[in-house]
């Protein structure tokens, strides 16, 4: 459930764990999600966007500090005259769009043409430069590391999950990028992880720009989730790990 977020990456998921952890929660089985074009790249535009002060020593080797401390100042500067107002009654409580036990609820039905090709053009300028030139980055690579690291010194199983990806979205991998997604890849199975392979479990129609998904993507990902990764898992069964 994203611990009631919106988005995630491999620092996010470091921030995250750490919150969790620090709440003297400890899950059983954690599922860290992945999209590969996250390996390619830097990870600091958008965790920094929701750092609290407890969490800049926790990020501070991965993030470059002067995107960090920054944009950590100028949010609390910009938010932080808004809460008086809040907790006085005067400001409406904000509205995230976000089920009580995480999820976006603002997900809708379907898009028009026009609206898919203006959000699609929106992930091709996040995504397909990184996937254009794949690579494996150091960074990323540490903090998914460093992530199962921790769940497993916590006493947690662990888990990646590969997102599902529309096929415009993966056409834009280069063509070296498959070998050494799973060279990568190897290495997180020698740690104990599991690797479940979701990047073709949706059809294009279930997407509204390639990457993020309508209802009926969500509905069709839950519902398969919930029965060839979330009851084995429960029943103690080896769960699929294949994109079919």
């Amino acid at each position: 459930f994203n611990f009631s977020h919106l988005g995630a990456a491999p620092a996010f998921h470091w921030m995250q764990l750490h919150r969790l952890y620090a709440e003297g929660i400890r899950p059983s089985w954690v599922l860290l999600d992945l999209i590969p074009a996250q390996l390619a790249g830097r990870d600091d535009n958008f965790v920094s966007h929701h750092v609290g002060v407890r969490d800049l020593l926790v990020l501070h080797p991965y993030v470059q500090p002067h995107k960090l401390y920054p944009r950590y100042l100028r949010r609390i500067l910009e938010e932080t005259p808004r809460y008086p107002a809040y907790l006085a009654g005067l400001d409406p409580e904000p509205s995230f769009g976000m089920f009580e036990l995480g999820g976006y609820g603002g997900l809708v039905e379907s898009v028009d043409a026009e609206t898919r090709t203006r959000k699609t053009a929106v992930t091709r300028k996040l995504l397909a430069e990184l996937a254009g030139n794949f690579r494996i980055c150091p960074r990323p690579v540490r903090l998914m590391h460093d992530c199962i690291r921790l769940c497993q010194e916590h006493g947690a199983k662990v888990s990646v999950i590969m997102m599902p990806e529309g096929s415009q979205l993966r056409s834009w991998y280069a063509p070296i990028s498959e070998r050494l997604l799973q060279g990568y890849l190897a290495q997180v199975r020698a740690m104990g992880v599991p690797v479940i392979d979701a990047r073709k479990w949706l059809d294009d129609a279930d997407f509204s720009d390639e990457h993020h998904v309508l209802q009926r993507g969500a509905d069709k990902f839950t519902a398969r989730f919930a029965k060839e990764v979330l009851a084995p898992l429960l029943s103690e069964k080896p769960f699929s790990t294949t994109s079919r």
